[in-house]
């Protein structure tokens, strides 16, 4: 067999070590960034960078009109800071390429990255499994492999929990007590430096496309800045919004979720506008004379900005809650929550709480119907809604869930080495080779 793998920047000795353990027949690398080019690694495909006036014009070679307004509708860089994205048709045709030529049976990545999406695209269209390993959520130190562009988990490895360790993990994460491992700070202040400095370094060399400029950066964060201060100046008290969600018909809590992220900006991409999705709740529960609570991630990034504001400013439905406030002080505060891929859905499931979920591919692994299955949209809320959602949701058991969720996945941590040293350990390195080999088995390749 022969595996395809992509470099994921700082993540790639990671994967580069977990293929080692695979003892794969044959393997082919593509490389976007030079700086983070596999050591020692056999069957190198360096991507090149488009240049010349024709090319920045319209890219150069065939088009795939289909994949490339996907990508360039989930370009962080395009998106936020103001990227072209002229070269994208360049890539995937030199990604076509190397497809074509090495042809691998399976390709390994992740979707964080522009070039990455644009493999998981090619792959698609060249009939080629995109294996994209993630964290799984719930249980914390497990992952989920993904196939392609979508987050449909790929088998899983069957384990069952008894019944009093699956109960000890509900407790766990009902309790606040157990968090997704992406939410883990860095393990120390160093590393958090030496991200900055080698981000700051890719400024200058061999990133030219997927990393801001100085410039934009700087805008960017000063820009950032003056959106958190009116998003925060906005905000009412917690007893100010009880009050207000006391004196309504309907009340609906929305986290805001972070961008840019893999599972909002690609698997949510219909939804990538936060601030439209917002706005459209807004005006369908004003019709009901409902409210929207809007609870935003104590680490929020890019997701707050002008317009998010003007839309809070315009709609006095909504209430804005200030960064200080923990999901445990509303945790009860509203009739449902509502979400497009959030870890919420996971955490007010186990709690028996009515939860909307957007996206249709991940309310299918958590086995319940995503809100257009329950019959509504963002735009056609009305008394009923949550009612519905409520009787969606009756046959949820939250043993049940663990365990299917503990089913669905693999144990082992998938992270950055610079963020979390603990993946490159050979007790992980080897867990998440064991997974990855499992997850291929279940696609019955051919010779395989």
């Amino acid at each position: 067999m022969k595996i395809g793998l992509v470099e994921c920047r700082y993540k790639t000795p990671f994967i580069q070590a977990v293929a080692q353990q695979m003892h794969i027949d044959e393997e082919t690398w593509l490389v976007q960034n030079s700086r983070f080019s596999p050591h020692g690694a056999k069957g190198i495909y360096q991507l090149n960078h488009p240049a010349g006036r024709v090319a920045r014009k319209s890219g150069s070679g065939p088009k795939n009109d289909i994949a490339l307004l996907y990508s360039k509708k989930s370009d962080r860089f395009s998106r936020f800071y103001g990227a072209p994205t002229w070269w994208h048709n360049d890539y995937y045709n030199q990604i076509s390429i190397w497809l074509e030529k090495e042809a691998p049976n399976i390709v390994l990545g992740e979707l964080g990255s522009v070039h990455s999406h644009l493999v998981a695209l090619a792959c698609e269209h060249a009939g080629i499994p995109f294996l994209n390993p993630s964290s799984s959520r719930y249980p914390p130190g497990r992952f989920a492999v993904f196939l392609g562009t979508r987050m449909i988990p790929l088998a899983g490895s069957a384990a069952h929990w008894s019944k009093d360790r699956l109960q000890v993990a509900v407790n766990q994460v009902n309790s606040g007590r157990s968090k997704p491992d992406y939410m883990n700070k860095l393990t120390a202040s160093y590393t958090g430096i030496k991200t900055r400095a080698l981000s700051l370094a890719d400024r200058f060399m061999f990133d030219w496309y997927e990393t801001p400029s100085l410039r934009r950066s700087i805008a960017n964060k000063n820009t950032q800045r003056i959106a958190h201060e009116i998003w925060e100046t906005s905000c009412i008290s917690l007893q100010s919004c009880n009050a207000v969600v006391n004196d309504s018909s309907l009340s609906v809590l929305y986290p805001l979720q972070m961008q840019p992220e893999m599972n909002l900006d690609i698997w949510g991409h219909q939804w990538i506008d936060q601030s439209l999705l917002i706005k459209t709740l807004a005006i369908s529960l004003q019709r009901q004379k409902g409210v929207l609570v809007i609870k935003p991630n104590p680490k929020s990034n890019l997701e707050i900005d002008s317009s998010l504001n003007s839309v809070i400013e315009s709609c006095p439905n909504i209430i804005p809650l200030s960064h200080t406030v923990q999901m445990a002080d509303v945790q009860n505060m509203c009739d449902i929550t509502l979400t497009v891929s959030g870890s919420i859905a996971i955490e007010k499931l186990l709690h028996k709480q009515p939860v909307a979920i957007l996206l249709s591919d991940y309310a299918h692994w958590l086995g319940v119907p995503s809100l257009d299955e329950v019959g509504y949209s963002p735009d056609s809320i009305d008394s009923s809604f949550v009612e519905r959602v409520v009787k969606s949701q009756n046959s949820v058991n939250a043993i049940d869930l663990i365990s299917h969720l503990v089913e669905t996945s693999y144990p082992g941590l998938i992270s950055d080495p610079v963020l979390d040293p603990n993946v490159m350990s050979s007790v992980n390195v080897r867990l998440v080779a064991q997974g990855l080999c499992q997850a291929i088995a279940a696609l019955n390749l051919p010779g395989d």
